[in-house]
This record gives C-alpha cells, sequence and structure tokens, in this order.
C-alpha cells in the first residue's frame, strides 16, 4: 500500500513550493496556461506522481477529444474517467465509453473512476460497478458527496463500503483517492486511518489558510471561506508552514518522496 500522501492544489505562484511533493493533482481547467502545463509535464517526466482531474468539479469538463491531447502534453500517471456530478446512469456510461476509447486508441494510463449519487445507497450501486471492472486502478470518493447529504462523515463511511465491496470483489490492488476536502482535515485522517487503501488527498485547503491567515487547532479544523485565483493568485508568506498544518491535521507526518509510492 502506498503512504498516505496530500496533493497541495496551488496558484501558479506556488507551483514552486510544491516540487518536492510526491503526489500531485493537475486540473484540467488551467492547463492552458504554460506555466501550469510545463510544471506538471516536469513533474510527471521527474517521476512524480500526477492525478490529471477531468474538469467536472470546475463545471469545465472536457471532451474527450481535448481530454487526450491534454495527455499527450503531461503524460500524467493517472487520469480520472470522465463522470457527472450527482448522476450514477451517466457517470458509468461515460465512464465505459471512455474506457474503450481508451483501447480503441492504444492510449495506456492507470484510471480513477468517481462514483457519483445523491444518497450513499446510489454511490454504494455506482460504486461496484466500478470495483467489479478490473480496467479501472482506482476509486475517488468526491467531496460532491458530501454535499450531497449534507453530511460531514460521509465520505467515512464510503470507505468503510468500499472494504467491503474490495473484499467481496478480490479487488485488494484498488486504490482510494479523497478529492477534495471539504469536511475538514481531522476525517480525512480518519478514513485512512480505517482503510489503508486510501492513498490520499487532494485540496487548496493549505492556500486558503495562508490567504486567510488562519492556522488550524483540535478546536477548529474547518475550511477557510474564500476564493482562490488560481493563474494570477498572490504569493503568500510562510505558505510551507500552513501546508505542514494542514498535514498534520490530516494524519501526514512527511509529504516528500516515499519508497512506497515507486
Amino acid at each position: 500500500m502506498k503512504e498516505f500522501r496530500v496533493a497541495h492544489i496551488v496558484p501558479v505562484s506556488h507551483l514552486e513550493d510544491t516540487v518536492n511533493l510526491q503526489y500531485h493533482m493537475c486540473l484540467a481547467h488551467l492547463v492552458n496556461n504554460d506555466e501550469y502545463r510545463e510544471h506538471f509535464a516536469k513533474m510527471a517526466k521527474e517521476g512524480r506522481f500526477v492525478l490529471m482531474d477531468n474538469g467536472a468539479a470546475e463545471g469545465s469538463q472536457l471532451q474527450p477529444d481535448k481530454l487526450f491531447a491534454m495527455y499527450e502534453q503531461i503524460h500524467p500517471t493517472e487520469i480520472v474517467l470522465p463522470d457527472t456530478l450527482y448522476e450514477p446512469g451517466s457517470t458509468i456510461q461515460k465512464s465505459r465509453e471512455f474506457l474503450v476509447e481508451m483501447e480503441r486508441r492504444g492510449v495506456q494510463y492507470r484510471t480513477m473512476a468517481v462514483p457519483q449519487g445523491r444518497t450513499l445507497l446510489e454511490w454504494e450501486a455506482c460504486a461496484r460497478i466500478f470495483v467489479k471492472d478490473t480496467r479501472i486502478n482506482s476509486i475517488g470518493i468526491s467531496k460532491f458527496l458530501n454535499i450531497a447529504t449534507k453530511n460531514r462523515y460521509i465520505r467515512l463511511a464510503a470507505c468503510i463500503l468500499l472494504k467491503k465491496l474490495i473484499n467481496e470483489y478480490n479487488r485488494q490492488d484498488i486504490e482510494v483517492h479523497l478529492l477534495g476536502c471539504d469536511e475538514g482535515p481531522t476525517i480525512v485522517k480518519a478514513c485512512h486511518n480505517e482503510c489503508s487503501f486510501v492513498r490520499g488527498c487532494d485540496s487548496a485547503f493549505a492556500y486558503l489558510q495562508a490567504q486567510a491567515g488562519k492556522m488550524m487547532s483540535a478546536e477548529d479544523d474547518r475550511r477557510p471561506g474564500g476564493t482562490i485565483d488560481f493563474i494570477n493568485g498572490c504569493k503568500q508568506d510562510n505558505f510551507a508552514e500552513y501546508m505542514d498544518n494542514f498535514n498534520t491535521y490530516a494524519g501526514v507526518h512527511n509529504n516528500g518522496l516515499s519508497a512506497t509510492w515507486s
């Protein structure tokens, strides 16, 4: 199993602060920016783990032709298959069609499927389809499951359900990633403490902390408010300290290179 890591999502001004990290999340809607694109292509070339998003969470999911063109520019380690927020049927259809298109094109990347649903029951039924599909290497548990159910602890319940499905279908090779971190890092920590197959989480939480000048504490690990300008966002003082603060509460003691990711 991979040792748990956080992919810190930052504006272009702070990309340099992430170059020594093991785990990276590249946002599809920002790839048109030269500096952003070149950074993630460099990370992938140097052997870092680069997870390539599809843009759905930002409301700008790219069409398949554009996604494939983007992969050629980045050469990511793993790609997030197309999905439709909250809609399991559409998500299953899109993901299956994309897998077929990958085979047709002879394109090989690790693949992440993102189960969707408005309830945990819907989500589980969608996740079951994906866990059974051996073309899928990992499952992404979206922050939109929190939003749909209004339950801060729902992704911990989802991880426990995945443990059951992984055992049922003998998919011990499946890895799990938490997409976003609206519920706060202490619950992220609970997820990977409960389920060793949870390899990572991505979040802009640390930058929002720095922007708000707010360090987390045991009494308050809520996500700071505000928005982020990923292209022109200002460089924040002491940003590394805010990343370390988030890592501590997420249960990460070393967010650098790890032999378990080789």
